[in-house]
């Protein structure tokens, strides 16, 4: 069972005998997150639960690769975290980042268009 410490200042002691049962999370982040991910439902016209399921046709690839990049452009959260909140693996939002990088240098409209706009309703 994990403990979630809402409050960035905690006593260093306490971390380190807790350890792996802790993890901060800066509420203001989590607000982030879920601003960005109801943004980009918003956009595509589906819900968060959507996004978070095992099914990946389209959008919901281009969706997920769009929330992953403005997380990790928007706040300081770990791929974890952002991976987590949206059920996947940490190394989904790294490839993620890599499609929407890639886009951005080739300005495909598939991603490209809708990060744009996005970018502008976060």
């Amino acid at each position: 069972m994990k403990v979630q410490i809402k409050n960035p200042y905690v006593i260093p002691g306490m971390i380190r005998s807790l350890n792996k049962n802790i993890e901060v999370v800066d509420a203001s982040n989590s607000r982030s997150i879920t601003k960005i991910l109801n943004a980009v439902c918003t956009y595509y016209g589906i819900t968060p639960e959507q996004i978070r399921a095992d099914v990946n046709k389209r959008p919901l690839p281009q969706a997920r690769a769009i929330y992953a990049h403005l997380c990790c452009l928007k706040t300081n959260q770990t791929h974890e975290v952002i991976a987590k909140y949206i059920n996947r693996e940490r190394s989904n939002i790294t490839t993620y980042n890599a499609n929407i990088d890639n886009a951005e240098a080739t300005k495909d409209p598939l991603l490209f268009t809708p990060l744009q706009i996005i970018k502008q309703m976060v």
